[in-house]
């Protein structure tokens, strides 16, 4: 969807609707890029010696994790958090005032995916571990198991993801109530390091709407209809990507459009843009502006519908407040997506920060 430019981890939800929803990403959007971080290798003394927690749990019965396998090939990293996502930071550049989390990553080949991760909180003690068996041709094939950890030890998510899709995920909250997907579909919770919440609702097992809750009130909103047809509002507007095309639209900027124009085909975190004349340029993004508010109502007509096929009504979804023409497109008669651009961008603001439903 863009281009990478930090080697990042999103480490709560994971929100991926392709691919295994790995640890490592390449950018701090919303939906992260599948990227290996480059970090050195390095051979710590105790990758080893690991006293790893219980392989089994009643929350996932059906599943032991690996022990580590001395013939694997290990490489450490250290993690800097970030707000809501990790950046990768090479051993020689850490800093003596900064904490870090502390990643190791196990290789069963020279040229593979990791087998199993394990991560570690600053003072040491389990945060995440990630088994996995992933395609390196197609790592939209595979299997991942996840699980993450509280400071007490208690299992706070698991995770089993299948062929690009969650067959089974599950949150448990501070107060031991364990939320579950079934068959695919429902509404799970969790919390980011720096004290954000987070609301992701599912469709056969893919995020297909995610909230982030901030002191009762909602922050940023991320629609997902497809893996390139995403739209994401915060405080600073709308973004639409579509078929690997991007517009955004500024909040107060009397609807002023911002429009990429250029497609870009991404290939294993590699993007690669046409390369066009700025004149070429200025009549593209004064007919995608054009374009756009038709594009974003069949957007959002479309992600109404889908959510009317899995059971959810457009009032249960919360957003008629922070996307105020949503309910009302939702409910329109259907008919034939107009062919016709509309003659400029609409003046609605994402209306960030209203309470969540």
């Amino acid at each position: 969807m863009n281009d990478a430019t930090t080697a990042a981890i999103n480490y709560e939800d994971n929100m991926l609707l392709s691919g295994p929803p790995k640890i490592f990403a390449a950018t701090p959007e919303t939906m992260p890029t599948i990227q290996t971080a480059t970090a050195p290798a390095s051979q710590p003394a105790d990758a080893f010696a690991l006293k790893l927690p219980d392989p089994s749990s009643k929350l996932h019965p059906d599943y032991r994790f690996l022990p580590i396998d001395k013939r694997w090939r290990v490489e450490e990293n250290f993690l800097e958090p970030c707000t809501n996502y990790f950046t990768v930071v090479k051993p020689a550049d850490r800093e003596p005032s900064k904490k870090y989390y502390r990643e190791l990553n196990y290789f069963a080949s020279e040229r593979s995916e990791p087998r199993k991760i394990v991560q570690f909180d600053p003072s040491g003690r389990f945060y995440h571990e990630i088994d996995r068996d992933i395609s390196v041709i197609d790592q939209s094939k595979g299997t991942q198991h996840d699980r993450g950890f509280r400071p007490n030890g208690s299992i706070r998510s698991y995770s089993f993801w299948k062929d690009g899709r969650n067959e089974e995920k599950l949150a448990v909250g501070t107060d031991g109530k364990v939320e579950r997907l079934e068959n695919g579909r429902g509404v799970l919770h969790g919390e980011l390091l720096d004290g954000v919440l987070t609301e992701t609702w599912y469709i056969d097992g893919l995020e297909f709407l995610i909230k982030w809750i901030k002191d009762g009130k909602c922050i940023k909103l991320q629609l997902n209809l497809g893996h390139d047809d995403i739209m994401c509002i915060d405080c600073e507007g709308e973004r639409l990507f579509l078929n690997g095309w991007h517009w955004t639209r500024k909040t107060g900027q009397d609807g002023k459009l911002w429009v990429n124009t250029i497609p870009s085909l991404h290939e294993n975190g590699w993007s690669m843009q046409l390369e066009i004349s700025e004149t070429e340029k200025l009549e593209r993004s004064r007919e995608e502006a054009r374009r756009y508010v038709q594009l974003r109502h069949d957007f959002l007509k479309a992600f109404a519908a889908k959510a009317a096929n899995a059971g959810y009504k457009a009032d249960q979804l919360g957003l008629g407040l922070l996307v105020p023409d949503f309910e009302r497109i939702a409910n329109e008669p259907a008919t034939m997506p107009s062919t016709k651009p509309a003659s400029q961008p609409t003046t609605q603001s994402a209306g960030v920060g209203i309470g969540v439903r």
